[in-house]
C-alpha cells in the first residue's frame, strides 16, 4: 500500500488500487467456530457472575445450555430462548479506492484516511465531485492509520492530505519530521465503546475501566489493540491507566496483565473476533463506528457496546493539508468547506459516525421504550449505522490526553511488551530498475519501505541497509544507511527517509545476496534482545549474482552454523518475478526462517511489517 503519486498538470501518476481479493479464514477463526465446549463454560462462568453482588444488575431470568444436537439456548430475560451465536469473522479490511472526476485535466491527489473513516471518506469525496462550481479532482484514497502516516511523513513520499483520528499524532508529525501542518475543525466522531456479547454486557453494565483494568477472577479482561500504533488503544490505555489500584506494585501487576491479554490475540486476528468468543472472556475497547461495521458484518453474533461509566475516549477526525502546491491547494480548500456541509455529515453519519459535540449513545430502534437501550434488529442493516448497534449506559466523553502524557504511556508498555528489533536490507541491483505495475521496482521498493516501517511501533528498533554488489566502504556487498535505533529516536527516521531518497543514486549493478543475509543475520542477532522479536528482513527483485561471494551451500552452512542466542529470524522477500522461490525459500529455511512472495506492489509494505513483528 503506497501514497501513489500527483501531477497536478493532470496527468495521473497514481499506481492502480490493490485488488481487493477473497479472505481466508484461518486456524485461529476456524477453532473459535468449533469450540463448543468452551461455550459451555462460558455459560457456566455468566451464572458464576450474575451471584456476584458487586455489579448491580436485575437478572430477571435465567441462562441454560441446552444440548440438543449441540446446539447452545440461552433464555432471555422473558423467557425466550434464543441460539448461542457463534465467533464472528473480521469484516474484509478496506482497500485503495480511487475517485474520478468527469473532467478533462483533473488534479490528482491522494489522501491517507484512517481504515475506520476510509469507505466514508470515499463516499464524501465522491459526494464533494457532484458539487457544481467544485474545482476539477479525483482523489484517491488510500487507507492508513494516523499514526502510520504520522511517521512516514519524514520520509520521500507524502500524501496531498491527511485524515487523522486524534491531533496528538499531528503534533508528534509536527514535532519529529520538523513540519507546520495544521488540522482543520473535525468533521465526525465516534466514542470509544467496550465491546462484549450481549449477555456479558447486561451483566456489566454500569460497570467501567477499574473493572476491566483490575478485574475479579471471573470478570471480562481487557485486549488493548498495541497502543503503540493503535489511536483507539493508545486513548484506551490512558483512560484505563487513570483508574489502576494505587499500590505501585498492584497497578504494575494489573498492566501486565493487560498487556499479556492483549498480547494472547494475534497480530493478524482480531480482537473483536476474540471478544465475541464467550469462551475467551474478554472485551476490546473499539470506536462505535467500527463496532457498526462489524456488526453489520456479523448480524448472527452482533456485539454489544458499553459505555464505562467513568468516561469514553471519542476520536475526532480532522483533514490536514500535506501538499502546498497552487492546483492541491484550492482543491482542498474546497474540500475542507464541503467536510462541514449537512451533505457530507449525512454521508459520514450513514457510516455510523456523528458530527463532533453531537450525543453520541446510539439511538434507540423504532417501538424502543423511552430510556431503554435498542436491540438487535432481527435482520442486518444494509450499511453500518450505530442504530443497529446496542450500547448500554450512556457515553460521556473525555477530553483528549496529550502528547506528553501518551508518550509516557507508550514507554510503559514498550517495557511490557518489548517493540521489535531488526535489519531490513533493501536491494539496489540493476533489476530494480525493471518495470512492475507500471513503475519500477525500485520504485516499489522505496514506498514500500517507507510505509512498512512507518507501520511499527515507534519504539521498534530497526536499522536499514541498502545492498548491491561491493557497494559498501570496505567492498562489502552492503551499505548502512542507519544502524538500529528506536524510530522514535531524534533523527532515526530522517536519516532512514536520507537513505530512502539516496535509492535512485546508487541503482545499478551485480546483487550480492548471499553475503548480505550472512551479514544482516550476524547484525540483528549482534544488536538483538532477548523477549524482542529479532528479524534480518532482506527484500531481493532477483537470485544471487556475486560470483566472487558466498556461494549457496557457503549461505546455507552459515546460516545453519549461526549462534542461537538471542535467536534472530531471517526473512527474505522477493519482489516481482524473477526472485526463485524454491530456492530462497532453502536459504531461509536454514536460519529457521521464511520466505514471502510479492508479486503486486501494495504487498510490500504489509510484508515488511509482518516480518519485522517476528511474522504476526
Amino acid at each position: 500500500m503506497d501514497f501513489g503519486g500527483r501531477n497536478e498538470t493532470g496527468r495521473d501518476d497514481t499506481t492502480d488500487a490493490p485488488r481487493a481479493g477473497s479472505r481466508r479464514i484461518g486456524p485461529y477463526e476456524a477453532s473459535l467456530v468449533d469450540n463448543r465446549e468452551r461455550v459451555q463454560q462460558a455459560v457456566k462462568r455468566q451464572q458464576q457472575r450474575r451471584r456476584q453482588v458487586r455489579i448491580s444488575v436485575a437478572a430477571a431470568g435465567a441462562v441454560a445450555l441446552v444440548a440438543a444436537g449441540g446446539v447452545g439456548l440461552q433464555l432471555l430475560r422473558d423467557g425466550t430462548p434464543t441460539q448461542l451465536a457463534a465467533p464472528g469473522v473480521v469484516p474484509e479490511a478496506p482497500t485503495s479506492q480511487r475517485v474520478a472526476s468527469g473532467c478533462k485535466r483533473p488534479a490528482n491527489l491522494t489522501v491517507a484516511v484512517p481504515s475506520a473513516m476510509a469507505p466514508a471518506f470515499a463516499e464524501v469525496v465522491e459526494a464533494f465531485n457532484a458539487q457544481p462550481g467544485v474545482p476539477c479532482a479525483s482523489f484517491t484514497v488510500v487507507p492508513l492509520e494516523a499514526s502510520t502516516v504520522a511517521q512516514s511523513l519524514a520520509g520521500p513520499t507524502r500524501p496531498d492530505a491527511w485524515v487523522l483520528d486524534a491531533d496528538l499524532w499531528l503534533e508528534q508529525a509536527n514535532s519529529r519530521a520538523g513540519l507546520g501542518l495544521v488540522a482543520d475543525e473535525p468533521f465526525a466522531a465516534s466514542p470509544v465503546v467496550l465491546a462484549m456479547t450481549g449477555p456479558a454486557a447486561d451483566e456489566a453494565e454500569g460497570s467501567g475501566w477499574p473493572q476491566v483494568v483490575a478485574p475479579a477472577e471471573e470478570d471480562l479482561r481487557l485486549v488493548l489493540p498495541d497502543p503503540a500504533t493503535s489511536t483507539v488503544g493508545l486513548l484506551s490505555l490512558a483512560a484505563s491507566a487513570a483508574h489502576l489500584p494505587q499500590s505501585r506494585e498492584a497497578g504494575e501487576s494489573a498492566l501486565r496483565q493487560v498487556a499479556e491479554t492483549s498480547g494472547s490475540v494475534p497480530v493478524a486476528a482480531s480482537a473483536l473476533v476474540a471478544a465475541s468468543d464467550p469462551g475467551r472472556n474478554v472485551t476490546t475497547p473499539v470506536s462505535l463506528s467500527e463496532l457498526a461495521r462489524y456488526n453489520a458484518a456479523n448480524p448472527r453474533s452482533p456485539l454489544t457496546g458499553v459505555a464505562p461509566a467513568e468516561g469514553s475516549p471519542v476520536l475526532e477526525y480532522s483533514l490536514v493539508a500535506v501538499a502546498d502546491g497552487t492546483v492541491a491547494s484550492r482543491v482542498l480548500r474546497s474540500l475542507r468547506d464541503f467536510l462541514a456541509s449537512d451533505e457530507a455529515r449525512a454521508v459520514v453519519t450513514t457510516h455510523g459516525f456523528t458530527a463532533p459535540g453531537q450525543p453520541a449513545a446510539a439511538p434507540a430502534q423504532p417501538g424502543a421504550a423511552p430510556g431503554q437501550p435498542a436491540a438487535a434488529p432481527a435482520q442486518p442493516a444494509a450499511a453500518p449505522s450505530t442504530a443497529a448497534t446496542p450500547v448500554r449506559g450512556t457515553v460521556q466523553p473525555l477530553p483528549a490526553p496529550s502528547l506528553a502524557a501518551t508518550e509516557k504511556l507508550r514507554d510503559t508498555w514498550a517495557a511490557l511488551q518489548p517493540a521489535p528489533h531488526g535489519i531490513l536490507a533493501l536491494d539496489t541491483s540493476a533489476t530494480t530498475l525493471t518495470r512492475l505495475d507500471g513503475e519500477t521496482i525500485l520504485d516499489h521498493i522505496t514506498r514500500g519501505a517507507q510505509i512498512g516501517l512507518a507501520a511499527l511501533s515507534d519504539r521498534s528498533k530497526v536499522g536499514v541497509w541498502l545492498y548491491g554488489q561491493h557497494l559498501g566502504p570496505k567492498g562489502e556487498d552492503h551499505r548502512v544507511v542507519v544502524a538500529p535505533g528506536a524510530l522514535s529516536g531524534a533523527g532515526q527516521l530522517q536519516a532512514i527517509a536520507q537513505g530512502l531518497e539516496s535509492l535512485p543514486s546508487v541503482a545499478g549493478g551485480g546483487r550480492g545476496l548471499y553475503d548480505t543475509v550472512i551479514a544482516a543475520v550476524d547484525a540483528a542477532r549482534t544488536g538483538g534482545q532477548p523477549g524482542r522479536a529479532n528479524t534480518a528482513v532482506v527484500v531481493t527483485a532477483g537470485p544471487n549474482d556475486d560470483d566472487f561471494g558466498a556461494s549457496l551451500g557457503a549461505v546455507k552452512a552459515a546460516l545453519r552454523r549461526s549462534s542461537t542466542e538471542p535467536a534472530v529470524r531471517l526473512v527474505i522477500i522477493g519482489v516481482g518475478p524473477k526472485p526463485d522461490a524454491k530456492l530462497l525459500t532453502e536459504v531461509a529455511a536454514s536460519a529457521g526462517g521464511t520466505y514471502t512472495a510479492v508479486q503486486q506492489a501494495g504487498d510490500l509494505a504489509p510484508a515488511i511489517t509482518a516480518a519485522l513483528n517476528g511474522g504476526q
